[in-house]
């Protein structure tokens, strides 16, 4: 069943994109034989014109470079933040692990100033940590 789901799910995909070429195939086509005085772009003579499909195909292509800077710069944004908190979980970590260095170090100290046998050196190991 997973495999007839998959080679389902890989032809409608294959068939959505054929359909979108298609159309925008026909958008073209038909728009073949229009032409325009003006261009965003700007030209120096104005009653020069141009085909329509230039226009269209500039458009596109200006919209999917701006979806992809876009896209780039999201998941730049993403990671930097991400840096961000492996950096800060870092320091947490580090302090951590120096403040229970020096609880260790505290703790080898009174064990060192107990004398075994008097009633110190049995408060001292019924110290919690």
């Amino acid at each position: 069943m997973n495999l007839a789901w998959k080679r389902l799910t890989v032809y409608l995909r294959l068939t959505v994109i054929v359909a979108v070429v298609g159309a925008i195939g026909l958008v073209l086509f038909q728009n073949r034989n229009y032409r325009v005085r003006f261009w965003f772009f700007g030209l120096a003579d104005e009653t020069k014109e141009i085909n329509v499909v230039w226009l269209i195909v500039s458009t596109a292509t200006m919209t999917r470079l701006i979806w992809s800077i876009l896209a780039f710069c999201s998941k730049m944004w993403r990671d930097l933040r991400e840096v961000r908190k492996q950096e800060a979980q870092r320091r947490v970590d580090e302090d951590f692990k120096r403040r229970e260095t020096e609880l260790a170090q505290r703790e080898a100290r009174l064990n060192q100033n107990v004398i075994p046998g008097t009633v110190a050196s049995v408060d001292a190991e019924q110290i919690p940590l």
